[in-house]
């Protein structure tokens, strides 16, 4: 009943699972003296709204609590316990820039609309299908006759706490079938974007940037590998999981390094000629005739 109280999407919900929690409890009056001042800043259908970027923790470390106490104990020593610390955050960086590179080679099959064109390995994988969610979300909404192509007052959560498109920015693109720009998302979700130095930002309509294609060269897996090539990373341990993404780096490194070398060579077979050479001209050799000389160069 706790975590359905703190968990009420809706407002309605939070007054509802407030009174089933306290006439639940042998001191009703604590949630009144303590919880009630605290609402805005833990119950969900409040913090949903806040410009946080997606992170619901109060600091940006506090998930890692978990992930460091499998590599740390109090019996260590503090050189070893530093060590230990070091290598999984670099173990953690790696990750993140595994994710960030995943985001560079495929996209996720939602948004393959070409109203995602200018998005396609520009913007993270986790933007992306939450904003083709969203535009799902808004044609459905549109197309269903019970309702009017009026969206309403705009309150959305994706927009407010994570500085995405909603649908009311979306619409536009439904409307007029322009590809969404990359200005509507907020550089947080850019791959390779700008350091972030504004706090007051908002979604705006600008002109396409010219696409140009950053993704690395990947083999391309049937669907039924990828799914396989997932559930085999999701079931390591995070020391495997680490030599394994290594070992498919390198692999990748190696495969692109001889399509290069591949690409280079038809390169230079392109630059040979396909086609009859031109005639030597001999016009000043004595003591030989014109059509011999052809017959030789021939």
């Amino acid at each position: 009943m706790a975590w359905a109280y703190v968990k009420s999407p809706t407002m309605e919900d939070l007054n509802r699972n407030r009174s089933t929690l306290v006439s639940h409890l042998i001191k009703p009056s604590y949630i009144d003296e303590v919880w009630r001042a605290k609402e805005d800043r833990i119950i969900y259908c409040y913090t949903r709204q806040l410009h946080n970027l997606g992170a619901m923790s109060s600091q940006r470390c506090e998930s890692y609590h978990p992930v460091f106490r499998q590599v740390l104990n109090g019996q260590l020593a503090l050189e070893t316990a530093a060590t230990r610390l070091c290598q999984r955050i670099k173990i953690a960086i790696q990750e993140m820039k595994t994710a960030e590179d995943d985001s560079m080679r495929r996209y996720p099959r939602i948004a393959e609309d070409p109203l995602f064109i200018n998005l396609r390995f520009r913007v993270t994988e986790f933007a992306l299908t939450k904003v083709a969610l969203e535009y799902s979300e808004m044609v459905r909404a549109i197309n269903n006759p019970t309702t009017d192509e009026d969206l309403g007052h705009c309150e959305c959560s994706i927009l407010r706490a994570f500085s995405l498109p909603c649908r009311h920015y979306l619409v536009r693109a439904w409307r007029t079938n322009e590809p969404l720009p990359r200005s509507l998302f907020h550089p947080r979700w850019w791959i390779r974007g700008p350091s972030i130095t504004i706090s007051e930002w908002k979604p705006k309509w600008e002109a396409p940037e010219a696409v140009i294609s950053i993704a690395r060269f990947a083999p391309t897996f049937t669907t039924q590998n990828q799914e396989q090539i997932a559930s085999i990373r999701a079931a390591l341990r995070p020391e495997e999981l680490y030599r394994f993404d290594r070992q498919r780096e390198a692999l990748e490194a190696r495969l692109e390094s001889e399509v290069i070398a591949i690409g280079q060579q038809h390169l230079a077979l392109q630059q040979l000629p396909v086609g009859r050479p031109d005639l030597i001209q001999y016009l000043n050799v004595p003591g030989r005739r014109r059509d011999q000389m052809q017959m030789q160069v021939v």
